[in-house]
């Protein structure tokens, strides 16, 4: 349509998105009653924030502390980087 495929007129692309916009807004009052109705479980979905419980935040809360990329404060391979960035210069070490 916006490439020229199918002439919509010069009103057609924004209209047509316009549309698209109102209709995802009117679907996603139904979102979770849709995804519900298939009866995925939250293990099955392996989803932190798409929990049937709700508790959301716990969830996040866990998934950050099994996180390999969060088991150090600093990524020991940025360091330098991060001592340029702060104004810090490296110490040799020779």
């Amino acid at each position: 349509m916006e490439a020229g495929a199918i002439d919509v007129g010069k009103k057609g692309p924004s209209a047509v998105r316009n549309e698209l916009k109102r209709l995802c807004s009117s679907l996603r009052k139904e979102c979770v009653s849709l995804v519900d109705s298939f009866y995925f479980t939250d293990e099955y979905l392996d989803s932190t924030i798409g929990r049937y419980d709700g508790h959301i935040y716990d969830a996040l809360y866990e998934a950050a502390l099994e996180e390999p990329l969060n088991a150090s404060d600093i990524v020991l391979e940025t360091l330098p980087f991060i001592k340029k960035c702060i104004g810090v210069s490296p110490v040799s070490r020779l």
